[in-house]
């Protein structure tokens, strides 16, 4: 488990380099991906990407603002509640 935080973590870093839109897209689908890996969490999404839980909700900020669908469909994340 360890192991495979550091190969998303090490990813994270590379598609920040990369500052380009294959690189905005892969950020995309790895920030959705990990949403609903752990069941819409932010706390625990932002784990498993290796950055900040403000990192996390600049992003999905972002990513509302483009059209993405970043909330579960019942309007609550898992956490929202303990962490606003």
């Amino acid at each position: 488990m360890v192991h495979h935080l550091q190969i998303e973590q090490n990813l994270w870093m590379l598609l920040l380099e990369l500052g380009d839109a294959r690189g905005e897209e892969i950020e995309r689908q790895a920030v959705l991906d990990a949403l609903r890996k752990h069941d819409f969490n932010r706390t625990e999404t932002a784990r498993a990407l290796g950055i900040s839980r403000r990192a996390l909700l600049y992003k999905l900020q972002r990513l509302r603002e483009q059209g993405c669908e970043v909330d579960p469909k019942s309007g609550l994340d898992s956490d929202a509640k303990n962490d606003g």
